[in-house]
């Protein structure tokens, strides 16, 4: 139960920081105003991909 819970939040995290991504990059992307945004969003869905491959290896 508690790991079905912990997947379900760890993949909505993936799914809800990747389409962050996406808009920051469909703003006319310069990298010295959103820098500030793009990199901890990229460091987000790089942890939560992981985590995820990990969770669904087994």
């Amino acid at each position: 139960m508690i790991k079905q819970i912990i997947r379900w939040i760890v993949l909505t995290i993936l799914m809800v920081s990747s389409i962050n991504f996406a808009v920051v990059f469909q703003l006319d992307y310069v990298a010295e105003a959103l820098m500030a945004r793009a990199l901890p969003l990229a460091i987000v869905i790089g942890f939560s991909s992981i985590a995820t491959s990990i969770m669904f290896r087994k």
